[in-house]
């Protein structure tokens, strides 16, 4: 690589904003000279993973009085905690990161470890995620995210100890800076959050919603939150169980209510029913429904596919799709049309795997075609936001 001197110092910041990503170069520059050091500072400290194996001695060394580099901190990621104290004991100390934006906790006991604490540190973060955190009771739950008073993302992908119904927590306020929801938990956990997002002040301002799993018991309330959401939404990432069925979406869900719709994500789920053809089929054709009921031009289309054998690619509808692509009007303006493949570790490779999806769309289409592969099924197999 040529030496950082003898680049342009106009150019450093963005050949560094162009390696981001790349931390051992980033590094490599910062050792050849202090100008490629300073700049690139903000990307090597923006993010950090802590566990209950590092998480004092990085506290420690962030609290130093020499330590430049707190200030930077952005995003922090706390993972891989076997007890209370770990999440509790760290949290209470975290004002030595005062420019916090964005929290994952993840893979972790005590879901309501240091609320008090929470309420007075973190009031200025606005991306939260909290995947496979253990909370006793969904009401717990929601009194942990009501503690980010401005909050823009969530990301929730929770397990509960005790399965009882959630009671109303008394009067809700969300964020009225809240645009994105994702939640992933079993299908009886649905209903309770459905109603939540629904405080009698009326729901906050979500552009892009994502839930999954449903069950028709659920159904009635999503509809009447696209409803009230209206020219809000923007994306919308649903998955169903397998016994919903496309009258049941045809009847709750009326999406010319949201005129600005413009991603949707269907799920078509097949792994499991490779010895139940009937209710393969209903899930199979329930998202396709979805999609009919859209009245506005859409730029994306994904497909989520979850699939334990390469075989079960027949039992997606590929005519409807192909038909839909060249006659639908929702989709004749489409630009990407992205097939998300959920498998298992000893699948095919990836290409082989694009290539079995590519080969079975009929037609050829305007919109540019993406797959990509994730080697996990299950439902807790998170996308993470991007800060």
């Amino acid at each position: 690589m040529t030496a950082a001197h003898d680049v342009p110092s106009e150019l450093h910041d963005l050949i560094i904003d162009h390696m981001h990503d790349d931390n051992p170069a980033l590094k490599t520059c910062g050792l050849v000279n202090q100008a490629w050091l300073c700049s690139s500072r903000h990307h090597l400290f923006r993010g950090v993973n802590v566990n209950y194996q590092n998480w004092e001695e990085y506290l420690q060394l962030a609290a130093s009085p020499l330590a430049t580099f707190p200030h930077l901190v952005r995003r922090l990621a706390i993972s891989d905690s076997d007890h209370r104290r770990y999440i509790h004991d760290f949290i209470a100390r975290l004002s030595v990161l005062p420019a916090l934006k964005h929290l994952r906790i993840s893979d972790s006991l005590g879901g309501s470890a240091g609320l008090n604490d929470l309420r007075r540190l973190f009031g200025n973060i606005t991306t939260l995620e909290i995947h496979k955190v253990e909370f006793d009771y969904f009401d717990e739950m929601v009194a942990y995210i009501l503690c980010f008073p401005r909050l823009e993302q969530v990301a929730l992908s929770p397990r509960f100890v005790e399965e009882e119904p959630a009671k109303q927590p008394g009067p809700l306020v969300f964020p009225r800076t809240l645009h994105t929801v994702r939640f992933r938990s079993p299908a009886h956990h649905m209903t309770s959050l459905v109603s939540l997002l629904q405080p009698v002040g009326g729901p906050p301002p979500i552009s892009s919603l994502e839930l999954n799993v449903l069950a028709p018991p659920a159904l009635g309330g999503l509809g009447a939150l696209l409803r009230a959401l209206g020219t809000e939404l923007r994306a919308l990432d649903l998955a169903f169980v397998h016994h919903v069925t496309p009258a049941q979406i045809g009847v709750h869900f009326a999406l010319a209510h949201n005129p600005r719709l413009e991603r949707l994500t269907l799920h078509i789920s097949l792994r499991r029913f490779r010895f139940f053809p009937g209710a393969a089929t209903a899930s199979a054709h329930a998202p396709w429904a979805l999609l009919s009921a859209v009245r506005s031009p859409l730029s994306a289309l994904t497909i989520v596919l979850r699939l334990n054998g390469l075989d079960l690619l027949e039992r997606v509808d590929w005519a409807f799709l192909d038909a839909a692509l060249q006659t639908l009007p929702q989709l004749a303006a489409l630009q990407r049309l992205c097939f998300n493949v959920h498998c298992t570790a000893d699948f095919p490779d990836d290409c082989a795997i694009d290539a079995a999806l590519r080969t079975r769309l009929i037609a050829d289409h305007a919109c540019a075609v993406v797959v990509s592969v994730v080697r996990d099924m299950g439902l807790y197999a998170m996308t993470y936001f991007d800060t």
